[in-house]
């Protein structure tokens, strides 16, 4: 997985972030969070996937 990749995704989890900060309406804010969380996780298994050996 190309490192550009990673570094685009990390950058909309981190703008969902700055954003949930900067809105005043509670669902929204939890919507962002998830969001984040959710890029976060999907970096993580990329991440995983790509560390296993192949068969």
């Amino acid at each position: 997985m190309s490192e550009d990749v990673v570094e685009n995704m990390r950058g909309r989890a981190a703008k969902c972030r700055r954003l949930a900060a900067a809105v005043t309406d509670d669902q929204t804010v939890q919507a962002l969070l998830a969001m984040a969380a959710e890029i976060d996780a999907d970096i993580a298994r990329l991440r995983a996937q790509s560390e296993r050996p192949a068969d």
